[in-house]
C-alpha cells in the first residue's frame, strides 16, 4: 500500500500540467508571437544568397589531363583563399562523383548575376592557368609542321631539280665527253698502228734499236687500247647503272619520301584539333536558380514558431516547478 502511495506522489498529473499551460496561454502566445515576429523580421531583412553552378572538364592533350584533378581542386581552394583572406567563403569546389575528369564549381552571392560573375572568375583563372602550357605545345607542333612543309617543298623542287640536273649533265656532257675521248684515242691508236707498219716496211733488218722502238710502240698501243676499253666501260656504267638509278630516285624514291612526309604532316596537324587538345570545357551553361538557396524563409519561420512555442511551455512548467519547490 505504501509502495502505491509512493508512485502516486511522484506521478505527473497531466490534467494539472495542462491546466498550468492553459492558465498561462496568453504568455505562451505572446512569447511565441514575439519570437516568431522577430524571426520573420530578421529573415525578411537578411540578404538572400543565390548560387551559380558550373561543371567543367579539365584541360587535356590527347586525352591526358594537364594536372591531376585532386591537385586542381586543392590549387583552386588555395588560390581563392589567398584572394579572399578576410571574406566569408562563398564557393565550393568538388570532383563530380564517379568521374575523374569533371569538376563542379559552386559560387554564392547576393544575386544570380553576381554569383555568375564569381563563377566566371574561377573559370577564367583556370583557363589562363592552362593557356601557357597549351600554347607551348602548339608552338612546338607548329615548328614541326613548318619544318615538314619545308622538307616537302625542298624535296619537290630542290632535290628533284638537283637529280634532274645531274642526269642531264651525265647524258649531255659526261657521255659526250667520254665519246670525244674515245674518238681521240682511237685516232691516236690508228696513227700509231700506221706508223708502226711503215717502220716495219722501211726496216729490212731488225736491229736492236728498231726492236726497242717496236716494243715501245707496242706498249703505247696496248695502253691506248686499255684506255679506250676503260672509257667504254665508264660510258656503259653511266648509261646502264648511274642514270637509271638517279631516275628511280627522282621518280619513285623521292615520291615515296614526299608521301611519307605528307602523312607525318597530317598527323601533326591532327594534334592541333579540338578533340586532341583543349583548354577547360564547360558542360552546358552556368546554372542558376530563380530562388535563393538561403535563407529558407518559410522553414526558418516554422522552426522559429515551433521552437519558441515549445520553449515558452518549458519556461511555464519550469516556473511552476520552482514555485512548488519553494
Amino acid at each position: 500500500m505504501k509502495k502505491d502511495t509512493y508512485f502516486d506522489e511522484n506521478e505527473i498529473d497531466l490534467n494539472e500540467l495542462f491546466m498550468i499551460i492553459y492558465k498561462d496561454k496568453k504568455s505562451i502566445f505572446v512569447f511565441t508571437f514575439l519570437v516568431t515576429f522577430i524571426s520573420a523580421i530578421y529573415v525578411f531583412n537578411k540578404l538572400p544568397i543565390y548560387e551559380a553552378k558550373s561543371t567543367i572538364q579539365l584541360a587535356h592533350i590527347g586525352g591526358k589531363q594537364l594536372e591531376d584533378i585532386k591537385m586542381t581542386v586543392k590549387d583552386l581552394n588555395l588560390h581563392l583563399n589567398s584572394i579572399n583572406l578576410n571574406a566569408e567563403k562563398n564557393w565550393e569546389i568538388s570532383v563530380v562523383k564517379g568521374l575523374s575528369n569533371l569538376i563542379e564549381i559552386k559560387t554564392q552571392s547576393n544575386s544570380n548575376i553576381s554569383a555568375i560573375e564569381e563563377n566566371q572568375k574561377i573559370l577564367n583563372y583556370l583557363e589562363q592557368k592552362y593557356h601557357n602550357q597549351l600554347e607551348r605545345f602548339k608552338t612546338k607542333i607548329n615548328l614541326k609542321i613548318n619544318l615538314l612543309k619545308k622538307n616537302i617543298e625542298d624535296t619537290k623542287t630542290i632535290k628533284k631539280d638537283e637529280i634532274t640536273q645531274k642526269i642531264n649533265f651525265l647524258e649531255k656532257i659526261k657521255v659526250s665527253s667520254i665519246d670525244r675521248k674515245i674518238a681521240f684515242k682511237k685516232k691516236k691508236l690508228k696513227e700509231f698502228e700506221e706508223k708502226e707498219f711503215e717502220e716495219k716496211i722501211k726496216s729490212a733488218s731488225i736491229d736492236a734499236f728498231i726492236l726497242f722502238k717496236l716494243i715501245a710502240n707496242q706498249s703505247l698501243l696496248l695502253d691506248l687500247k686499255n684506255q679506250i676499253e676503260d672509257l667504254y666501260l665508264e660510258k656503259e656504267f653511266i648509261l646502264n647503272e648511274t642514270i637509271p638509278e638517279l631516275k628511280v630516285k627522282r621518280d619513285i624514291t623521292l615520291e615515296n619520301q614526299i608521301k611519307n612526309l605528307d602523312i607525318e604532316l597530317n598527323n601533326q596537324k591532327r594534334l592541333l584539333n579540338d578533340d586532341h587538345i583543349s583548354n577547360i570545357k564547360i558542360y552546358g551553361n552556368i546554372v542558376t536558380n530563380e530562388y535563393p538557396i538561403k535563407p529558407n524563409k518559410k522553414l526558418f519561420i516554422i522552426v522559429s514558431f515551433l521552437s519558441s512555442f515549445l520553449l515558452s511551455i518549458f519556461l511555464i512548467i519550469l516556473k511552476q516547478f520552482i514555485k512548488n519547490f519553494k
